[in-house]
C-alpha cells in the first residue's frame, strides 16, 4: 500500500489548521520619574466677551489679551517589558485528531505484528495495516499543529513610558496690542489697542454686526509689531443669531403694522365713499368663486358629491352698527352663512322667528382657507323661510349663504 500520498496529504492538511494567535506584553514596573519641559515662545489668546445695550441699537465688545506659555509635564514609567504571544487550535479538532490517530497507531502495530508472525496472517491483519497507517498520521497532524500553537515570548527590556500633560503656565496681560475682529470679507467690525491690564472695549453699532454676520477671525499686532492669528471666535454667533432673530421679528411687526395701518385707512375711505374700492370688491369675487369651487368639491361618506346651492350673495360695505341684508330660502335644508373682510368682523343673525343664530357652520376651518378674517353661522331652514343678517366691521365685506339640500 503506498503511504506517501497519504502523508503528504496529511502533512499539507495540518499546516491548513488554523491556529488563532493573542499578543499580550507582560509589564514589570522599575522605576517612575516625572520631567517639566517649557514652551520656547510666547503664545497668545484673545478673550472675546460681547453684550448688547439696553437700548438694543448698540453691542458692548470687550476683548482681554493674554501671553502664554504651555508648560508639559511628564510623568514616565521604567517598565521591564516582555511580549508575549499565546497561540491555540483555531477549531475543536484537536481531541479528534489525537483520537483518530493513536487509535490508527494502534492498528498499525497489530498489522505489523500480524505479518510478522505467519501463523496469524489474515485479511484483517492486512485491513488493520491500511487503515492504521492512514489514522495515525492524524496523530503527526496534531503533533504538528501542537508545535506550530506553542506560545512565544520575546524579552524586549527596559521600556519607558511617558504620560504628558499639558497645562497654561506663565498667563500675563499684553499691554499695548492691536486687536481686531475681521469678517471674511475682509472689514473689520472693531478694531483697538489694549491698556495695561491688556483690555480694549468699545460700543458696535449692531446694524454692524448684521450687515458683516456671525463670523470673526481675531487678528492681533504685538507691540513690536509682529502680526499674529490667533484663530477665530464664535462669542458673537450667538448674539448674531438672536439680533437677527429680533431684527426680523421687528421688521414683521412693522409690516404687519404698516399693512393694518393700510387697511384701516382703505376702510375707512370706503366708509365715507358707501362703496368698495375696485381692487377689494374684485377680491372678495374671487373669494366668492373660491367657495363656490370648494363646495362643489366636497363629498360625503359614500363619495358622492355634496349638493350646495349659493342661496344668496352680496359684497357691501359694513360698519360698526351692522350693514343689514334680507334673504329668504326658496326650499328647506341646512344653511350656512358666511361674513368675510380684510380686517375684524362680526356677523348678527336671526331666524324667520326672530330669534338670535348663534351657531357656528361646521366649515368654518375649510373657508378659513380661503380668508380668516371671517364670521359664519348655521341653521336648518324651512321652505320660505325669511332671514336678516347683519354685517358688522369696517370697510369692504362679503356675505354668502350656502343651503345642503
Amino acid at each position: 500500500m503506498q503511504l506517501r500520498p497519504w502523508a503528504g496529504l496529511v502533512l499539507v492538511a495540518s499546516g491548513c489548521v488554523p491556529v488563532l494567535e493573542t499578543n499580550r506584553t507582560d509589564d514589570k514596573p522599575l522605576r517612575e520619574y516625572a520631567t517639566n519641559t517649557v514652551s520656547a515662545r510666547d503664545q497668545y489668546r484673545v478673550e472675546v466677551d460681547a453684550k448688547p445695550s439696553e437700548d438694543r441699537d448698540t453691542l458692548r465688545l470687550e476683548m482681554k489679551v493674554l501671553g502664554f506659555r504651555t508648560c508639559t509635564t511628564t510623568r514616565h514609567k521604567v517598565v521591564d517589558r516582555t511580549e508575549i504571544a499565546e497561540r491555540r487550535w483555531g477549531n475543536d479538532l484537536r481531541l479528534t485528531a489525537y483520537t483518530t490517530g493513536i487509535i490508527g497507531t494502534g492498528l498499525l502495530s497489530w498489522g505489523v505484528w500480524s505479518r510478522t508472525h505467519p501463523s496469524s496472517k489474515s485479511s484483517a491483519g492486512d485491513l488493520a495495516l491500511g487503515v492504521g497507517a492512514v489514522a495515525s498520521l492524524f496523530l503527526v497532524e496534531a503533533i504538528v499543529t501542537d508545535l506550530r500553537a506553542m506560545d512565544s515570548r520575546n524579552h524586549v527590556g527596559k521600556v519607558d513610558i511617558p504620560a504628558p500633560v499639558q497645562t497654561t503656565c506663565r498667563e500675563k496681560a499684553l499691554p499695548r496690542a492691536q486687536v481686531s475682529l475681521r469678517s471674511p470679507g475682509g472689514e473689520n467690525l472693531f478694531a483697538g489697542t489694549t491698556d495695561e491690564r491688556g483690555v480694549v472695549s468699545a460700543d458696535v453699532p449692531l446694524a454692524d454686526l448684521l450687515r458683516l454676520g456671525a463670523a470673526y477671525s481675531v487678528q492681533l499686532t504685538l507691540p513690536s509689531g509682529e502680526g499674529v492669528d490667533v484663530g477665530s471666535t464664535d462669542v458673537l454667533a450667538h448674539v448674531y443669531a438672536n439680533a437677527t432673530k429680533e431684527e426680523q421679528d421687528r421688521r414683521r411687526r412693522l409690516a404687519n403694522e404698516a399693512a393694518a395701518q393700510e387697511e384701516r385707512s382703505t376702510s375707512e375711505s370706503e366708509m365715507r365713499a358707501g362703496r368698495c374700492q375696485p381692487d377689494r370688491h374684485a377680491r372678495l369675487q374671487q373669494a366668492l368663486q373660491g367657495m363656490k369651487n370648494l363646495f362643489e368639491g366636497l363629498r360625503d361618506v359614500g363619495n358622492e358629491p355634496d349638493l350646495f346651492r349659493l342661496e344668496a350673495h352680496q359684497i357691501i360695505v359694513a360698519s360698526t352698527e351692522g350693514a343689514p341684508l334680507q334673504f329668504s330660502t326658496l326650499l328647506g335644508g341646512e344653511l350656512h352663512v358666511f361674513l368675510l373682510g380684510f380686517g375684524p368682523v362680526e356677523l348678527d343673525m336671526t331666524d324667520a322667528d326672530g330669534n338670535p343664530v348663534a351657531m357656528q357652520s361646521p366649515y368654518r376651518l375649510l373657508i378659513s382657507n380661503i380668508g380668516d378674517q371671517l364670521d359664519t353661522r348655521f341653521l336648518q331652514a324651512n321652505s320660505r323661510d325669511a332671514f336678516t343678517v347683519r354685517a358688522k366691521g369696517r370697510g369692504c365685506v362679503l356675505i354668502a349663504a350656502f343651503r345642503k339640500y
